[in-house]
């Protein structure tokens, strides 16, 4: 069930039993790193959350008032920030867990916390914002003491140009932020037309609709009924896109880096441009569609009547086949398209870097799968020992290499990874957490591409797809 309040608040729910007396909600706001940029400073939004996780004072409660309050409703509570998104999770009992006349559920006392958050009752406090800072230089610090870590981000500062925003927030970075800053950078984007209140588990659902009204319909519209639409169809859907640039020459796109360690170990990677989840390039083309647009009027018709009568042969009507077609014009197709690619090309890198060859004990492929900004890369991993670091490099080179000429994506291949995903998704199904990730975003102007058909049609879609579709995406 999709809501959007009278103050502009967009609330999604939906009931599910698989985890008895348990709820997840999460609150979504668009906004994330890549919005540090203007007036916000770099790694303003990131410590702006991780000071309200380390914070917790509001409504004239102290902190650790709030936290004990908390602890006796059984909820957790995480405020985080990543490229994209701000957002707030909480986990908690839909019932009440302690006796009296006056205790509250725990499902109500998420909703107390979040009106106070969301009406502007957060109490920004210098020591949280001091201990989001240090918890920040720490995870620096982590990421140049690890090889592993330490060469992902030097690759993925190459491919993103040196964007900060995709990179650990720095200490030089962490040193010019005030408390002023992390707070206007946050509160900016806590517009009641730019939030998203996601919900899913085993709750009474008329007692779910009134919490809601009472504690996110009473929220202060931020905006004029007028600036709130503009809100809503202009800001919240815009971005400032990263322009991942050209790799460098050739003779300067591999990369050997030798460090001391206590150990004798390596890590290889592969890196390159990809587009987003939505299958969306960096300079905002549609990577399947503009090869749709390529193919000639004649190879198009010949493609869709040879489709048909494939569908047909295995025991399809005409209009069964032609419905089959449609597949490709869902918005849902590259993005299911890529999940398969990544499938395949996974358990590829695992036949032939580790059993086939012995090179390594593990070789994945990663998308970032990025959904409101365009464009994004691909990362492949391979560890192994320092002797057979560059072995193992060329056989993640050469297989997906293989894939996209001599040795393309079989049927067997594709029928395999379909298998795989809807398992997957059909075993995810069953926890709340996987509900709430399904339905983040489905009225996000941001994300005009995930809409309630991303539930609905996902198992139906990954049938759908073709060798032709992955090869082509390949």
């Amino acid at each position: 069930c999709a809501r959007r309040l009278s103050n502009g608040v967009r609330f999604n729910y939906h009931y599910s039993d698989t985890e008895s007396q348990r709820g997840h909600l999460r609150v979504t706001v668009p906004s994330g790193r890549i919005s540090e940029t203007g007036k916000y400073k770099s790694g303003a939004l990131a410590v702006g959350a991780r000071t309200m996780q380390e914070g917790g004072a509001m409504g004239g409660l102290s902190r650790e008032h709030v936290e004990l309050f908390c602890v006796d409703h059984l909820i957790m509570a995480e405020f985080a920030c990543n490229e994209e998104l701000l957002f707030m999770e909480f986990v908690f009992p839909t019932t009440k867990v302690t006796s009296g006349e006056n205790v509250v559920s725990g499902m109500e006392g998420v909703f107390q916390v979040l009106h106070a958050v969301l009406a502007g009752e957060f109490l920004w406090e210098e020591d949280a914002f001091q201990r989001a800072k240090q918890a920040f230089i720490q995870t620096h610090e982590q990421v140049s003491k690890s090889m592993e870590a330490a060469a992902a981000e030097h690759l993925l500062g190459s491919m993103c140009g040196g964007d900060e925003r995709f990179l650990s927030v720095s200490p030089s970075a962490l040193a010019e932020l005030t408390l002023q800053d992390v707070k206007t950078a946050v509160t900016d984007h806590l517009k009641t037309g730019n939030i998203e209140v996601s919900v899913c588990g085993d709750f009474d659902r008329e007692d779910l609709e009134r919490l809601a009204a009472q504690y996110l319909g009473t929220i202060p519209a931020t905006e004029s009924a007028q600036e709130m639409v503009a809100q809503i169809d202009g800001v919240a859907a815009e971005a400032p896109l990263p322009c991942i640039p050209m790799m460098p020459s050739v003779a300067k796109r591999d990369l050997y880096i030798e460090i001391k360690d206590s150990d004798p170990r390596a890590v290889a990677y592969v890196a390159g441009r990809a587009p987003n989840r939505w299958g969306v390039m960096s300079d905002g083309t549609r990577a399947l569609a503009q090869k749709q647009q390529e193919t000639s009027k004649s190879s198009k018709t010949q493609m869709v009547r040879t489709l048909f009568t494939n569908l047909v042969n295995k025991g399809m009507d005409s209009a069964q086949a032609q419905d089959a077609e449609l597949y490709r014009q869902h918005a849902l197709y590259p993005c299911m398209t890529l999940m398969l690619l990544t499938e395949i090309l996974n358990r590829r890198l695992f036949s032939t870097v580790r059993e086939k060859k012995r090179l390594t004990y593990d070789a994945n492929f990663h998308l970032t799968g990025f959904e409101r900004i365009q464009g994004g890369w691909y990362l492949v991993t391979v560890t192994a020992k320092p002797e057979q670091a560059q072995a193992a490099l060329d056989a993640c080179k050469e297989t997906l290499q293989a894939a996209r000429t001599w040795d393309p994506i079989t049927e067997n291949n594709l029928q395999s990874a379909a298998y795989e995903l809807v398992s997957k998704h059909q075993g995810a199904l069953q926890t709340n957490r996987y509900w709430v990730d399904l339905m983040s975003g489905l009225q996000l102007d941001g994300m005009p591409d995930k809409t309630v058909d991303y539930i609905r049609d996902f198992v139906p879609l990954v049938n759908s797809i073709r060798v032709s579709d992955v090869q082509a995406m390949l």
